[in-house]
């Protein structure tokens, strides 16, 4: 039998295999997409040949790939490419900054497109009070908005969110989950838990072709992060976050 060649060779001083308790100098050889062995650098060069590539990561640490056993894939990759308004400091901060946000991206929504905008979170405000829909029409008044907040537990939208969800003083309360209202009964714009489908079941029908950009755009991030296989959750608040096959 020939002997099997790889096609490239991993070295680490400081290889974690998940069977050690500790991590320890070693490599691996691949072949293809398939790891063909593991062990001392000794042992995993005895699989190279003369095109061999090999990388030598010294004091790096070397180790499996993580499978993340339980993600939002989607979500996770607008979080990842979509507006971070974290570093905002009040609520007008926070809608200006999505507003430039937007104004660089414009020529790429589509008709009806909604903005979205990730990570805010009012407490930590310089004024720690809530959102309302009135800071986000001055700068979106035609346009709907859907941002979910830090904790993905609240959203804060504008006025046309909650008039394409045909949600006003009206509109009935929801279990788990509370719409803000002003003192006549109008929502605010500021849901929470539950009360965030009203307008998220049309936020995040994303465009098909948006879907497979973000994916595209997230992949890298996960991947420098070690994450190399996930199991998708999809569903959130009971929308389906994805229709890729």
């Amino acid at each position: 039998m020939s002997k099997v060649i790889a096609d490239k060779i991993l070295l680490s001083d400081a290889m974690f295999d998940a069977v050690a308790d500790q991590p320890q100098p070693g490599g691996v050889a691949i072949k293809g997409n398939k790891i063909i062995a593991a062990g001392s650098k000794e042992e995993v060069l005895q699989y190279q040949g003369a095109e061999t590539k090999i990388t030598d990561y010294g004091e790096h640490m070397l180790m499996p790939g993580f499978c993340d056993s339980h993600i939002h894939l989607l979500l996770g990759s607008m979080f990842a490419c979509e507006v971070d308004l974290s570093s905002a400091k009040s609520e007008e901060e926070c809608a200006k900054m999505l507003y430039d946000f937007y104004k660089a991206e414009e020529d790429t929504y589509e008709d009806g497109e909604w903005v979205l905008g990730f990570s805010w979170y009012h407490l930590w405000w310089d004024n720690p009070q809530k959102p309302t829909r009135k800071t986000l029409d001055k700068y979106f008044p035609d346009r709907p908005v859907f941002l979910l907040n830090a904790d993905a537990h609240a959203a804060w939208v504008n006025s046309k969110a909650l008039e394409i969800a045909g949600a006003d003083k009206n509109f009935p309360d929801v279990p788990y989950g509370t719409i803000n209202r002003f003192e006549d009964g109008e929502p605010t714009g500021f849901l929470e838990e539950l009360a965030m489908d009203i307008c998220l079941k049309y936020a995040y029908k994303l465009p098909y072709k948006k879907e497979w950009q973000l994916l595209k755009n997230a992949l890298p991030i996960f991947n420098s992060c070690g994450v190399t296989s996930v199991n998708d959750m999809q569903y959130f608040f009971g929308t389906n976050m994805g229709r890729l096959d």
